[in-house]
């Protein structure tokens, strides 16, 4: 019995010995706690620290050998760019905002132990994608419609075995008891919070049986695929940048008595969605802004919005699930970790896969963030003055005769305010 199924079998002895399971299943469009001072499980602490940010991508097109092929994949996503999931560290006693954008749309054998949300506040995460948001116009019968009613979305502490696609669970280094425990659901956005309160090793495992020949070998046992090491320690928090996350979502019923849908941009953070109205950011700060893209291609108002403007070296970092094809390290016998590749910078994204942009208003310059079809989008840009500014989508994802009314001039939806102090 090799050392990742052994962990996996005391694990289970212990998770159901002394956690139990069964917990009931939780539909609510309720929001998870709205800051990091929310009142956490039992064993996790209040605190008005800033998270930090771990952002994690699924994949699941990545070559592992010839007899396993294609296997799924846990990326970090981090200063805009693809890293390795072998060694993930995070800090002591501050709060860690899980984001994991998963590609996968399946569900894998798992054993019912990994269904319970474990070690994060409340022990709950929010589960989102486009046809788990069903937002609407507050007025769509005015002119000038007046914003957006944000719904929809799961807020759970439990997810049901046949439903899940992968997990992120990660174990103590010396009892191997479950220390958090997030079970992913298929083509999703999850975000949660969790605090790891001891500095030292513990490790990570996917525990739905995803792998390759029978379902927990190949990526299930190699570090960087669907398992490996976290080293928590104490580490200075000083300079993290500001973190703006933005899920794009279509199909919203902008007007149910005409079955007439738009496209939104809604803001995520602390395991809640809001209103991308008004956004607020703070001046000469980094902002670190991720964009989930549930929407496909849509024509630009003119071709130059495929141009990357305002950002951090002129470029955005993105990438969707065929995008990402990593593949093994070591020998096929042998292999030992995931040599990362895929994902495109670029100053230019190609216009016909621009599915929208964020594009904010500057006076004499623009920010100007294009973003291609089913995509996630990483890049960093500053604001070094205050104000109050507006933002723009400028692809012609709306309603009427030229694609730029309905959800265009709504704010909430594809335009609004960002307000700088």
């Amino acid at each position: 019995m090799n050392e990742r199924i052994f962990y996996a079998a005391i694990t289970a002895i212990i998770v159901l010995g002394g956690i139990g399971i069964g917990v009931a299943y939780h539909d609510s469009v309720a929001a998870a706690p709205s800051s990091p001072s929310s009142p956490g499980s039992s064993s996790t602490q209040a605190t008005t620290v800033q998270p930090y940010q771990l952002t994690l991508v699924i994949t699941t097109q990545n070559y592992f050998n010839a007899t396993a092929g294609q296997q799924p994949a846990f990326f970090v996503l981090q200063n805009n760019t693809l890293l390795s999931s072998e060694n993930i560290k995070l800090p002591a006693n501050v709060p860690i905002q899980l984001t994991i954008r998963n590609y996968d749309d399946g569900a894998a054998a798992t054993n019912s132990t990994y269904s319970k949300v474990v070690g994060t506040y409340n022990d709950q995460v929010s589960v989102y994608n486009e046809t788990l948001i069903q937002s609407y116009a507050i007025d769509p019968t005015s002119t000038a419609a007046s914003g957006i009613a944000i719904t929809g979305g799961i807020t759970t502490t439990y997810v049901d075995n046949n439903s899940i696609s992968h997990t992120f669970t990660i174990f103590s280094n010396t009892t191997h008891n479950v220390v958090v425990n997030v079970p992913i659901m298929a083509s999703t956005v999850e975000q949660t919070t969790f605090i790891l309160n001891q500095p030292g090793g513990y490790y990570w495992q996917c525990e739905a049986g995803c792998g390759d020949p029978n379902g927990f070998t190949g990526a299930m046992s190699t570090p960087g695929w669907m398992t490996g090491y976290v080293n928590v320690a104490n580490m200075s928090l000083s300079k993290q940048p500001y973190n703006l996350n933005l899920i794009v979502v279509p199909h919203q019923p902008w007007n149910a008595s005409a079955g007439e849908h738009q496209p939104a941009f809604i803001v995520l953070s602390n395991g809640a969605l809001s209103s991308s109205a008004n956004i607020s950011l703070p001046a000469n700060t980094e902002i670190e802004t991720n964009i989930f893209n549930f929407d496909t291609w849509g024509p630009l108002a003119q071709d130059s919005y495929a141009n990357v403007t305002g950002t951090v070296g002129g470029k955005v970092f993105y990438l969707n699930d065929s995008m990402v094809n990593s593949t093994v390290t070591g020998s096929q016998a042998n292999p030992t970790g995931i040599s990362v590749s895929g994902g495109q910078w670029a100053s230019t994204v190609p216009v016909a896969q621009v599915s929208h942009t964020f594009t904010i208003a500057l006076g004499s310059s623009n920010i100007n963030i294009p973003i291609a079809d089913s995509s996630t989008v990483s890049t960093s840009f500053y604001i070094n003055q205050t104000g109050t500014f507006s933002w723009a989508c400028w692809d012609a994802c709306g309603s009427g005769t030229n694609g730029m009314e309905g959800a265009m001039v709504s704010p909430g939806w594809m335009t609004g305010s960002v307000y700088v102090y």
